[in-house]
């Protein structure tokens, strides 16, 4: 009777005997008694086993998830990487079409004024007479006798220009020129003049002492001549 009740305190102990957490009177007396009882050893046996199984059974997990940590730590290094190529490009990408679509350009003289000062900066688009035709009014930089020349779209094809009376009529309307200061003088042309396809009749806003259109040396301005269009000021002061 006394060893069937040592037996059943010792299987109370042994799981706690399996995790080492007996203390070392208890631990003496469950390994005596495995000594001499082939019941109670057969059963520890049975507990380190199912602990082994446990055990192993962490370790793949933990080596699971350490792998799965691992992967998901990858994809998104991967993930991160293709999203700063990303970024990358699309920064590359909008400089060079700003680079492509767009320059700066300084106002030199007093031809535009009071619209533009002398030094003033602006930004000109260089594409957008690729896609559609300069319109009356437009501000824009053209190539005319050597030069490079700021100025507004005062007629377009098809336009009948004179220049009377301290006066512009454009298809027998008089016009005032946008921005306009000083007295119009007429120039070097003989009026009417009727425009031809593609050509555009150039003007400075100080129509008083702008050379434009009105003089031999620039004319009327072909549509391939035309470079770029205003757009803004830029880093005016």
């Amino acid at each position: 009777m006394e060893e069937k009740k040592e037996c059943i305190l010792v299987k109370e102990l042994l799981p706690l005997y399996c995790e080492d957490a007996v203390s070392e009177e208890s631990k003496q007396v469950v390994e005596n008694h495995l000594e001499n009882c082939s019941d109670c050893k057969e059963y520890h046996q049975e507990l380190m086993t199912v602990k082994d199984d446990v055990e192993i059974q962490q370790e793949k997990l933990e080596e699971s998830q350490t792998e799965h940590v691992a992967q998901v730590s990858k994809r998104l290094r991967k993930r991160k990487k293709i999203s700063d190529l990303v970024s990358t490009f699309a920064l590359v990408a909008v400089w060079l079409a700003f680079v492509i679509c767009f320059q700066q350009c300084e106002v030199s003289g007093v031809s535009m004024q009071p619209t533009f000062q002398d030094g003033e900066r602006l930004l000109m688009n260089r594409v957008v007479y690729r896609i559609c035709d300069p319109k009356r009014g437009d501000v824009v930089s053209a190539h005319a006798d050597d030069m490079t020349l700021l100025k507004r779209v005062v007629g377009v094809p098809g336009d009948t220009i004179d220049i009377r009376d301290n006066q512009v009529f454009i298809n027998g309307e008089a016009v005032k020129i946008k921005g306009q200061e000083g007295e119009i003088v007429p120039g070097e042309l003989t009026y009417p003049i009727t425009l031809g396809k593609d050509e555009y009749f150039l003007m400075g806003a100080n129509v008083a002492v702008s050379y434009d259109s009105r003089y031999l040396g620039v004319g009327t301005v072909n549509k391939e001549d035309i470079r770029t269009k205003y757009m803004c000021r830029f880093f005016s002061f």
